[in-house]
């Protein structure tokens, strides 16, 4: 589905998603810098912000809102002819197959777009999601890695020196 074209009720539930996903990534390798670039400053998701937020982060949006069997989302963002994946499964409906379900759809969903090449972001650790990755024919062809802006010790400076 078209960014443009959700509900409120369907943005509502994104929202709730989506605060699942920030609560889940500020405990896991690499999650909270992905928390910072994706939210920046946004503290909570309102119906507002969410939909801004979804706009810079997809172009087609697939989800299902909490059920017995939990909820999901899944993003396309588009460049050109490359295709920016994402897909996330509510912690209560995975190990059922449905983040695989979720990502050959997103995939093809893409492809269908036009998109001839494919990124995906997976945090480091997060085996399952390399694992679908694979199976749906994509290759890690490269490692990213970042430093944060966060105050160090000067070069110089003796490790372990007391003042």
């Amino acid at each position: 589905m078209k960014v443009e074209d959700l509900t409120d009720d369907q943005v509502q539930a994104i929202a709730e998603l989506l605060e699942t996903a920030r609560q889940e990534l500020e405990h896991r390798r690499g999650g909270p810098d992905l928390v910072r670039e994706l939210f920046g400053g946004i503290e909570l998701l309102s119906l507002e912000n969410t939909r801004g937020l979804l706009g810079e982060l997809a172009s087609l949006v697939f989800i299902a809102p909490e059920s017995g069997s939990g909820a999901f989302l899944g993003t396309v963002r588009l460049e050109g002819t490359r295709g920016h994946l994402g897909i996330y499964v509510s912690p209560e409906a995975r190990s059922e197959g449905l983040g695989t379900a979720l990502f050959r759809e997103v995939l093809a969903a893409a492809r269908r777009e036009g998109a001839r090449s494919f990124d995906v972001l997976v945090l480091p650790g997060d085996r399952p999601m390399k694992q679908i990755c694979e199976n749906a024919g994509l290759k890690a062809r490269k490692l990213t890695m970042a430093l944060n802006d966060a105050p160090h010790e000067p070069a110089d400076a003796e490790v372990g020196e007391e003042s």
